[in-house]
């Protein structure tokens, strides 16, 4: 069947179908697109829509295949539209612009000489606004046209008389190499790999937007205006942006990180994520109904969230923050509640702020939570050591001595000046100090009238705090009680006469006092076996009167006690009549005479009476 059109040409491989309408108007001596079109039976509009019984209409007026207009056509889908196997955004196209490669129109107006056929022609590409540059010849499109209301995508009739110009042009093109934007693009429209999973997840306006976001915050800055930019810095852009995101959201996420560590801040540090990321932030912030950037969104959203120190309270891109994983010293002592220059002081001794914090805002000198946690939980319930001593209801001195013998250790220990004051220490660490005090003990209301809280006990027993906590923590004083009306160590009871004896027992010496009463002699014996070197003296601190006084070396005294008995000692422990005793041990061969220590000693492990109840006196006691 012949078609009804006599003047007709092919529809070009790489032509637009309003391109081919508006050639065919020209070539059949119609003074536009719009009135050729009614005057075939159809509308101009339908076909620049790709509308279906339009495109019949011209396939039957042409003789041309409906599926070869079909692939040139951008076929109305909604607000969207249809182009090869991909939905484009009304915002990727240009459609009262008119862009055309000067070379590719040189070429046509020559070949027109030969065939008679209206040039140039407009190729579908053209079309889109990311295609900046020729893909055959690597020039730079260049707008030679721009449609009003009734002329709009009647391609020919808005070239005609600019002959001349594009020829001109042609004689100085841009020379540009397509960008990888522009190829990704082709490549995805035709179908073919593209090498860019992550991106191919994405719509294609979604795409190509992002890859120019992305790359006017590299090249141009956070202050990037996108409609004031040039083609040339669009196209650089999107080939910087394209390039990066064709590595997918990792690569994404580490120029991200690169963008925050290189800006530049103010002196007043206010800039949040917008003031960071710019252009990038502020255009996905005011697409949040666009559902085609949710992916976008959300990995720049969890990248900020990974980098920056926002928290739970914190919005990004209209999204809450669920997870902190940086800190700012703002940040830090807002939790805690403890002033930021101390904070500040803290982190810097624990080397997890920057070295060169000094002259940087609070809100920009950030760490890592992880890292910083332990020290931020023991900081936030953390006391000075003023504290502590009015915790334990002791004096500043008494409270630093508890410290210096490891019963509170410090929980933060700064390692600057004035160490001790900045040290901090944690409540739960004095509580369980406390508790160990007072482990398994019942509290009571009244408490006996000689028993004193530690720090009264030690003055009475003439000795300092530390040893009488020491006998509380060792389980060595069997009298301790806890007042329930009573706080701190106030509200530990000991028996003064108690501790005493109990220092006497454990002490490095044994006094002469403690010796006449273990070995059941007078003062003329005890010094008897000093003399004659049974026994050392040294001299040392009394446990009790805390003067220096003759004592006795405890190691000799001990191994002296161990090994030699006197008839006395017998007596007393075994609680038999001296006389008997005597009887029982006189025909033993004394160890010590009596001429050389004023009393007989015996071997003990020679005398048969000492049994049971004598060896449990082998120890020093009261």
């Amino acid at each position: 069947m012949t078609p009804p059109l006599v003047l007709r040409f092919d529809l070009k491989a790489d032509e637009s179908v309003p391109s081919w309408i508006s050639r065919l108007a020209v070539h059949n001596g119609a003074g536009t697109a719009r009135e050729f079109c009614l005057d075939m039976g159809f509308t101009f509009q339908d076909c620049v829509d790709g509308e279906p019984a339009a495109l019949t209409k011209l396939s039957a007026l042409t003789g041309t295949p409906v599926e070869m207009l079909e692939r040139a056509s951008l076929r109305a889908d909604g607000s969207n539209f249809l182009l090869g196997p991909e939905r484009l955004s009304h915002k990727l196209l240009r459609r009262t612009k008119v862009h055309v490669c000067p070379l590719c129109a040189r070429d046509d107006i020559e070949a027109a000489a030969r065939t008679g056929e209206p040039a140039p022609y407009g190729r579908t590409l053209w079309q889109l606004s990311v295609i900046r540059t020729c893909l055959d010849h690597h020039r730079a499109l260049i707008q030679i046209a721009e449609g009003a209301r009734t002329s709009t995508h009647d391609f020919t009739r808005l070239l005609q008389g600019r002959a001349a110009e594009i020829l001109q042009a042609a004689k100085l093109p841009l020379a540009r190499a397509p960008s990888s934007l522009e190829r990704y693009v082709v490549d995805r429209l035709t179908g073919k790999p593209t090498g860019a999973p992550w991106l191919d997840q994405l719509d294609l306006y979604a795409a190509t937007a992002t890859c120019e976001l992305l790359g006017a915050l590299i090249t141009v800055g956070a202050k990037a205006k996108m409609k004031s930019l040039s083609e040339s810095a669009l196209h650089h852009a999107g080939d910087v942006g394209c390039t990066i995101a064709r590595g997918g959201e990792t690569a994404i996420q580490e120029v991200l990180s690169d963008v925050y560590r290189r800006h530049v801040f103010k002196p007043h540090g206010s800039e949040g994520p917008p003031g960071v990321f710019g252009v990038l932030y502020q255009s996905l912030s005011l697409r949040q109904n666009e559902s085609i950037f949710a992916p976008v969104r959300d990995m720049v959203r969890r990248q900020i969230a990974e980098i920056m120190p926002v928290g739970p309270g914190d919005i990004i891109l209209q999204q809450p923050v669920e997870t902190r994983v940086y800190h700012s010293i703002t940040s830090a002592a807002r939790e805690t509640g403890r002033h930021p220059a101390r904070l500040r002081r803290i982190l810097a001794a624990a080397g997890l702020i920057r070295p060169d914090h000094a002259q940087i805002p609070d809100n920009l000198v950030t760490f890592e939570v992880e890292s910083g946690r332990a020290l931020l939980e023991a900081h936030t319930d953390s006391v000075p050591l003023n504290e502590v001593r009015r915790y334990l209801g002791t004096s500043l001195a008494q409270a630093n001595l508890i410290v210096e013998h490891g019963f509170i250790q410090p929980r933060i220990k700064n390692r600057g000046k004035r160490n001790q004051k900045l040290n901090a220490f944690s409540r739960d660490d004095i509580d369980q100090f406390l508790a160990r005090l007072s482990d398994g003990i019942e509290p009571v209301s009244i408490i006996s009238k000689v028993m004193f809280p530690i720090a009264a006990a030690s003055r009475r027993a003439r000795c300092n705090l530390i040893d009488v906590i020491k006998l509380i923590s060792d389980k060595k004083l069997k009298r301790v009680a806890i007042h329930s009306e009573l706080d701190g160590l106030s509200s530990i009871f000991v028996d003064p006469n108690e501790v005493a004896y109990r220092l006497l027992e454990d002490g490095d010496a044994v006094t002469m006092e403690m010796a006449r009463s273990v070995l059941w002699v007078n003062p003329t014996i005890v010094a008897a076996l000093i003399e004659k070197n049974y026994l050392t003296s040294t001299m040392s601190v009394h446990p009790l009167a805390r003067n220096v006084v003759r004592c006795i070396e405890r190691d000799s005294f001990e191994a002296f006690n161990h090994t030699y008995v006197s008839a006395a000692e017998l007596a007393g422990y075994s609680r038999l009549r001296y006389r008997r005793v005597w009887y029982a041990v006189k025909k033993c061969r004394p160890a010590i005479a009596k001429d050389v220590a004023r009393a007989n000693f015996y071997w003990r492990d020679a005398i048969p009476i000492i049994g049971p109840r004598a060896e449990k006196r082998n120890k020093i006691e009261r």
